[in-house]
């Protein structure tokens, strides 16, 4: 089991410096549903919930909050193969604002 935040915090994300996006669905157990199961596209603040929620990051179903992060200078996004779940750091940037139009998916590096 982890949380978001010691993924993200695992992983080097500058909390002074970062933003992060996520996509809540209206059902808080299943947080890797279809776009349209969400009510929630957008911003959170750095001591939201959502980032200490536990989810199971081994092998079974994606359970990682779908979000998207940039720091100074990386883009963080979730990592799935086979159920497995990782944040994965990549240098850049992305634009944050297009993900917290609702139906826009914030997509995910690897496949189920």
């Amino acid at each position: 089991m982890t949380t978001l935040r010691k993924e993200l915090t695992a992983a080097g994300f500058g909390w002074n410096t970062g933003k992060i996006v996520c996509q809540i669905p209206k059902e808080i157990s299943r947080l890797n549903s279809w776009p349209e199961d969400y009510n929630y596209f957008g911003f959170i603040e750095l001591d939201d919930p959502v980032l200490d929620l536990e989810y199971n990051d081994g092998f079974r179903g994606s359970e990682c909050p779908l979000f998207i992060a940039n720091d100074k200078h990386y883009l963080y996004i979730s990592g799935v193969y086979d159920g497995s779940t990782w944040v994965e750091k990549i240098k850049g940037k992305a634009d944050l604002e297009h993900y917290t139009i609702p139906g826009v998916r914030i997509p995910m590096i690897g496949g189920e």
